[in-house]
C-alpha cells in the first residue's frame, strides 16, 4: 500500500462531500416527484368522492319527489285501464 499524503485525504473528503450532496438532491427531488404523485392522486379522489355525493343527492331528490300526472300514466301498464276513462 502507498503511504497516504494530505493531497490524498483532500481528495477523499472532496469526493465524499460532492457523493453526499449528490445524494441529498437526488433524494430531494425523488420526494418532491412522490409528493406531487400523492398530490394529484388525493385530488381525484376528492373529485370522484364530490361527484359520488351529488349522484347519490340527486338519486335522493329523484326518488323523493312526487311524480306529475303524465309520469304516473307513463308508468302505468297499458292493459291498466285509465281511472279518468272508467
Amino acid at each position: 500500500m502507498f503511504p497516504a499524503t494530505t493531497w490524498d485525504f483532500v481528495l477523499l473528503v472532496v469526493a465524499g462531500y460532492v457523493a453526499v450532496t449528490l445524494l441529498v438532491r437526488l433524494m430531494q427531488n425523488h420526494r418532491r416527484q412522490i409528493m406531487a404523485e400523492l398530490q394529484r392522486e388525493c385530488v381525484e379522489a376528492q373529485r370522484c368522492q364530490r361527484e359520488e355525493r351529488q349522484r347519490e343527492r340527486r338519486l335522493q331528490a329523484d326518488q323523493q319527489r312526487v311524480p306529475t300526472e303524465g309520469e304516473r300514466r307513463k308508468r302505468r301498464p297499458e292493459n291498466e285501464p285509465d281511472s279518468e276513462a272508467a
